[in-house]
């Protein structure tokens, strides 16, 4: 299997900077990506999912994710041109000797920052957050006397208020209830099963208005969307894995799809290509 595309941009960029910030930044997706050091992306305005690995994090206004270096990870919009987020990225360079830079590099060894996470904060955390982003953006832009040394303090700040948000345990309750999480989870590990709202409600013991209105809440999309979009995401791992099945039609019943040509037109409609051509891109490490 090729390895995600590494971002190449942002890794000069932090090589030469240690640290890059953008505040209030619309976005409609990324792909697939790995990058150096530790990122904290925090959602600002809208809905989507982040998916870190093989874990999914759904974002709401105030949800914080660290996103460590091993962690590729790709960003979904379920409301374009709607999103809004404030992202940090920080690298420390091993040979740097400055004080803040070796204090930064002690902190992102800590327990927090090891493994992707994911908060949902109260307003006034979130605007805590998201102003330390503003200035340590707005420090980069300027680049007046001594703004590195201004901007990888605040930085350093912004990591121990993210340390200290995330040993609270409320912060890693997500809206929306128990139930939207224990149906995702079962729609994960059972993708080539029927899906149905109807069905999925009688597993449960709730209606079905029930648990669409929940599972909305939670996520932001209708059940169906997401069940769909889990569908994608198992078939785009499966073209990229040489080990795989090589029929895509045992690819799309794989993945829950009911025939290769519903397959191939919901994933063209997601993917902007067909399954064909996306194994043959990622399977050659394009």
């Amino acid at each position: 299997m090729s390895l995600p595309q590494w971002n190449e941009p942002l890794a000069d960029m932090l090589e030469a900077k240690l640290v890059y910030a953008v505040d209030s930044e619309t976005r409609n997706k990324t792909f697939t990506h790995r990058q150096p050091g530790l990122e904290l992306n925090l959602t600002c305005q809208g809905r989507g999912a982040l998916h870190v690995g093989e874990e999914v994090f759904a974002l709401a206004a105030g949800t914080l994710v660290f996103i460590p270096e091993p962690a590729v990870h790709r960003l979904e919009v379920y409301t374009p041109g709607r999103y809004v987020r404030s992202v940090l990225c920080i690298a420390p360079s091993a040979g740097d000797a400055r004080p803040f830079t070796r204090a930064l590099r002690l902190l992102l060894d800590k327990p927090p920052f090891l493994k992707p996470r994911c908060l949902y904060l109260d307003p006034d955390s979130a605007r805590e957050v998201r102003n330390l982003i503003s200035r340590i953006a707005t420090e980069s832009r300027r680049q007046v006397d001594w703004w590195q040394e201004t901007a990888l303090g605040l930085a350093y700040e912004l990591l121990a208020l993210s340390a200290r948000l995330a040993a609270q345990p409320r912060s890693e309750q997500p809206p929306g209830g128990r139930l939207a999480d224990e149906t995702a989870a079962y729609v994960a590990d059972h993708l080539d099963e029927d899906l149905s709202a109807a069905t999925l409600a009688r597993h449960f013991g709730v209606s079905r208005e029930h648990l669409s209105r929940v599972f909305r809440q939670r996520f932001g999309i209708t059940y169906q969307h997401y069940v769909l979009n889990r569908r994608v995401d198992a078939a785009r791992r499966l073209l990229a894995d040489t080990h795989a099945p090589a029929s895509l039609l045992d690819i799309a019943l794989a993945a829950g799809f009911q025939s290769h040509a519903h397959f191939s037109r919901v994933f063209r409609k997601h993917e902007g290509i067909t399954p064909t051509q996306f194994r043959t891109l990622h399977r050659h490490g394009s």
